[in-house]
């Protein structure tokens, strides 16, 4: 078994204002959550309105499939036209 966790750094493009940017946080973890049934939370920078980052967790039976995982959650959170991700960070558990 396999515990992914994974720190996404962001930015968030047409936030102008800390509203606007929760809203499209909000809206990226909710989607994302129920998806990919994972465990996310934004878990930094919640006063800065374009900057962002989110936490992610999940378990996999296997690497390979984990990766997968990882790879499609990441590209579903980039696909988000106000994303941009910019630093990704990335730890496989092995239990």
């Amino acid at each position: 078994m396999i515990t992914m966790i994974c720190q996404v750094d962001m930015l968030i493009h047409d936030a102008n204002s800390l509203k606007e940017k929760r809203s499209v946080i909000k809206s990226v973890i909710q989607r994302t959550m129920k998806k990919y049934y994972i465990s996310i939370i934004e878990s930094d920078f919640q006063d800065f309105w374009q900057k962002s980052q989110l936490s992610f967790s999940f378990c996999s039976l296997e690497s390979s499939d984990a990766e997968k995982k990882l790879n499609k959650v990441l590209q579903y959170i980039e696909s988000n036209p106000y994303i941009e991700i910019y630093n990704v960070y990335k730890e496989g558990i092995h239990l």
